[in-house]
């Protein structure tokens, strides 16, 4: 089952950010071609164990937490700093 609840949100790039599902208003941009994610601890080990991983060449780059606007974020690499036009497709599978 999909929830689709669009909302778009322009970044320093000229590509619209459009979030399908998931929680809107978690992203920020960054500096230097970095993403801002709300911050969550559990997701900050995770991204902090992936950097010294086998997996880290398919991850993003983690760049620790930062504040902005009083709020704490995770700090990441942009994958679609680079590209004009990007059009991703982010399909998870696993069981519950």
């Amino acid at each position: 089952m999909v929830h689709w609840s669009p909302f778009v949100m322009s970044f320093k790039k000229k590509y619209p950010w459009i979030q399908l599902a998931g929680h809107a208003g978690s992203f920020k941009a960054g500096a230097n071609g970095r993403i801002l994610k709300k911050h969550c601890e559990c997701e900050q080990r995770c991204l902090s164990r992936l950097m010294e991983d086998v997996l880290r060449p398919y991850v993003p780059g983690y760049h620790g937490d930062v504040e902005k606007d009083g709020q704490k974020y995770n700090q990441m690499e942009d994958l679609l700093a680079e590209f004009d036009y990007p059009c991703v497709m982010d399909c998870k599978m696993g069981v519950r």
